[in-house]
């Protein structure tokens, strides 16, 4: 069986006249496309090759939209047309997290899957981590910082470099290894270079077991993408993924089943803004809270039960200092 993977960075094919050349050479029996944009029209390719072809989301077209600077509501409708767009396109639609099938749900499409994604925890672990390795990345600073990801606009990789620009501002020397392409790579490497900033671009690693000792021999991993659960690296965010999807699964069953008041946090677009989150990114701060409070308030009131007066968002005291958010 010939299968191909088409994504956004493919550098054997850079225009879409290429890309269709190399369908036609290949002749796949399967086709797996993950950008919804500049390659949808594979969708059509695929129908007519009689290939069966799905699509792969695994973050939210509205999330990645207001990335670029969208109005939340001029995203929302751009996403709904261009997922409905890429629904009618492919056979079937693959999502890997209830936020993007829930984004195709709303509009009414019908072929969506989910396919929750997972961690090899038998390649990916911390007993990997090699001084050797260390040493050599760091080339002389304290502090190794790996960001493993592709370089488009929405995935921020710019925050990477900010980090060991703002460390070396307190006094701390830190190392920053990209392990990853994309299309900001070239802008990226001139700011490092412009700025003096000690960063070292891999490329994309082909090699996993490569990537694990990278990533277990690194002092801090970096996943800045906004549209991304918690911005946290995928070993801490699969597991926890894991753990939140079976126990959002029984409270929407418990909530079905009872008629009982459910607040959807995640539907929130305050879950992106990183002032209501706690210094660890895992919990909701204090206006966190109150902006829980005060939505969880709205539905009581939409429903009858709801007593007293709605919590305020904003708190009454001043906030507290880093160090004491910190404790």
């Amino acid at each position: 069986m010939r299968a191909v993977h088409s994504a956004a960075d493919l550098t054997l094919a850079p225009s879409s006249a290429a890309l269709r050349g190399l369908l036609e050479e290949l002749r796949p029996d399967r086709l797996e496309v993950s950008d919804r944009a500049t390659l949808r029209w594979t969708g059509e390719w695929a129908r007519r090759a009689r290939v069966p072809a799905v699509m792969v989301s695994h973050e939210t077209a509205d999330g990645v939209l207001r990335t670029w600077g969208v109005p939340p509501a001029a995203a929302g409708r751009a996403a709904d047309r261009l997922n409905t767009l890429s629904a009618h396109a492919y056979a079937r639609i693959v999502c890997t997290t209830e936020s993007a099938e829930r984004e195709f749900v709303r509009t009414g499409v019908r072929n969506v899957v989910r396919a929750p994604l997972g961690v090899d925890l038998e390649r990916f672990r911390p007993g990997l981590r090699s001084t050797a390795l260390r040493t050599r990345h760091l080339r002389g600073q304290d502090v190794l910082l790996l960001l493993g990801s592709r370089l488009p606009v929405e995935k921020r990789p710019g925050r990477a470099l900010d980090a060991p620009a703002a460390l070396r501002h307190t006094g701390v020397r830190a190392a920053l290894v990209v392990a990853g392409d994309g299309p900001l790579r070239a802008e990226l490497e001139r700011r490092a270079r412009a700025e003096r900033l000690p960063a070292e671009f891999l490329g994309h690693v082909r090699d996993r077991d490569r990537l694990a000792r990278l990533q277990a021999s690194a002092d801090l991993c970096l996943a800045p993408g906004p549209t991304e659960t918690f911005g946290l690296p995928g070993p801490l965010r699969h597991p926890l993924a894991r753990r939140q999807q079976a126990v959002n699964a029984v409270v929407h069953a418990l909530s079905g089943r009872y008629d009982t008041v459910h607040l959807h946090a995640s539907d929130r677009a305050w879950t992106e803004d990183r002032s209501l989150w706690s210094v660890d990114r895992l919990h909701p701060g204090e206006r966190g809270h109150r902006r829980l409070a005060a939505d969880f308030h709205r539905l009581l009131a939409e429903r009858g039960p709801a007593l007293g007066a709605r919590p305020a968002h904003e708190p009454g005291q001043p906030p507290p200092t880093r160090v004491a958010g910190a404790l």
